[in-house]
């Protein structure tokens, strides 16, 4: 007399992931049938059942599904009426759904976790909202930019200097504070327009920092002061500093004064030839991208009196920026261009 044997849900489920785990490791469905059929005899699927399921797998990339969660049954309904609310406002908080629907926190958090499959993240801080034109911009000059910084890398990129302007704080408090345990926390006030600063001018290499400068109170950043306070003491000192140069490369922004015809006429009169920088492209500026985040990083927690002392403070801390370091800012700037040719013009992440 025959004897049959009754497979529940489970064996099958357990078939599946058996016949999964051999189409994973690219086996067909005749091999994992004789596999299967020899191990598990006749209990086994059959060559046709493994055919159809070899061709589910090729179209999905799998054949075994999860579809109900153990625990506490679903909330019904209450992931129909959270979605709504969310595409009408994005950054609602859990708090502000659980009132509005007369739900706990935990039982919205686990509706959006569970049956919307949604996360709430920080928003990443991007300095501009870049337009196709912007982006085509980025990717052009990375285009261009690369194959220059790579050229220049092999000779240390002797010649080539960027730089740029940034306000220098007096009062510069720091973002932590010790307090005893039942000490109330201490605020900090946010820098306002008429907070006591100094504009200072870095313009520096991959081996030193070259030239710094600090505007006299009062006066503006134009094309003169550009030029006869910066620029001129810059090549001055580039021309002093490094035997046998044969050619000045600068690298700034788009500053007004850094694109004036005053100032453009004073590089071609001079044969110094510039590195175009693409607009709002911070990311790609070292000056942005590491030394003047290094330099108030350093000054964090101090206060000066005068704007002298400031800028003396600021001076040291340049000038004891290890060479190492230096090179390797100049370093990233050929990977941040890479990333920006090869991702759309995207910034640098």
């Amino acid at each position: 007399m025959s004897q049959f044997i009754k497979l529940e849900r489970i064996d099958w489920i357990r078939f599946r992931s058996v016949a999964e785990d051999f189409f994973r490791r690219g086996e067909e469905f005749n091999t994992t049938f004789d596999i299967m059929r020899a191990t598990y005899g006749k209990i086994s699927p059959e060559r046709d059942t493994l055919y159809r399921w070899e061709r589910v797998f090729k179209s999905t990339g799998n054949i075994v599904y999860y579809t109900t969660s153990p625990g506490a049954p679903q909330i019904r309904g209450l992931a129909t009426k959270i979605l709504p609310l969310i595409k009408e406002n994005p950054h609602i908080s859990l708090r502000r759904l659980a009132g509005v629907l007369n739900h706990s926190i935990a039982s919205i958090e686990t509706a959006i976790d569970r049956d919307l499959r949604m996360k709430r993240v920080s928003l990443r801080w991007i300095p501009h909202m870049l337009s196709q034109m912007n982006l085509d911009d980025r990717m052009e000059a990375c285009y261009e930019l690369l194959p220059f910084l790579r050229k220049m890398m092999k000779n240390k990129y002797v010649g080539l200097v960027t730089g740029d302007e940034c306000w220098l704080y007096l009062d510069n408090p720091a973002d932590s504070v010790w307090i005893g345990v039942d000490e109330q926390t201490p605020e900090r006030a946010r820098k306002v327009i008429g907070s006591q600063k100094v504009m200072i001018t870095v313009f520096w290499g991959a081996d030193r920092i070259w030239h710094i400068h600090a505007l006299p109170h009062g006066k503006s950043m134009t094309s003169v002061t550009f030029i006869n306070d910066i620029l001129t003491p810059l090549f001055g000192k580039m021309h002093e500093g490094i035997e046998h140069l044969d050619q000045v490369y600068v690298h700034f922004d788009n500053a007004t004064s850094h694109n004036a015809k005053l100032t453009t006429q004073y590089l071609n009169d001079n044969e110094i030839i510039r590195i175009a920088h693409p607009a709002y492209s911070p990311d790609l500026s070292p000056s942005d991208y590491f030394l003047f985040g290094y330099m108030k990083g350093k000054l964090k927690g101090n206060s000066f009196k005068t704007a002298e002392e400031a800028v003396d403070a600021a001076t040291k801390i340049l000038y004891e920026i290890p060479q190492q370091m230096l090179k390797s800012s100049f370093d990233n700037w050929s990977t941040r261009a890479l990333y920006v040719n090869t991702n759309g013009g995207k910034y640098y992440k």
